[in-house]
């Protein structure tokens, strides 16, 4: 099965997702694409640390952002068991799960080849240029997530 996210990096003060650099924070980006709005309720239900990450306008990360398409390919009720207020340091771990501590731009991804990239949590994940479109595994839901936008 696949997911699908939206590629969105900042650098120091610009965050970009297919226009030239906007001076826009990530959060900011994300507000304003209908597609994040999932996304959008499940930043805000997390740790405030991940909403001050996504809004400082000198952070650099990337994001892989995943659309409404992909949180509505969980199992059903498992969104709404992640937005619980008992359940913030699960959903703030998988968030972290969607963030490098660096920039990759879409150019350089597609150039990747089963690249193995340090999450913000700690945990590893494969980024894969080579097919022609960035994949991301693994998951929440299994199988490849394939960026559908990208900065």
């Amino acid at each position: 099965m696949r997911s699908t996210c939206v590629f969105l990096l900042a650098t120091g003060a610009h965050a970009f997702s297919t226009k030239p650099p906007s001076c826009k924070t990530i959060a900011e980006l994300v507000t304003e694409t209908d597609a994040l709005s999932t996304l959008l309720a499940a930043v805000g239900a997390a740790d405030a640390g991940i909403l001050a990450a996504l809004s400082d306008p000198d952070a650099t990360l990337t994001v892989f952002a995943p659309t409404v398409d992909a949180f509505a390919a969980l199992p059903e009720g498992a969104l709404d068991n992640l937005l619980l207020s008992e359940n913030q340091a699960v959903l703030t771990s998988i968030l972290q799960k969607h963030v490098l501590a660096s920039v990759v731009p879409a150019a350089a991804a597609l150039g990747l080849q089963n690249a193995a990239v340090v999450t913000l949590n700690g945990e590893e994940i494969t980024v894969d240029g080579s097919t022609g479109a960035v994949l991301v595994t693994p998951t929440i839901i299994g199988g490849p997530a394939t960026v559908v936008l990208a900065d």
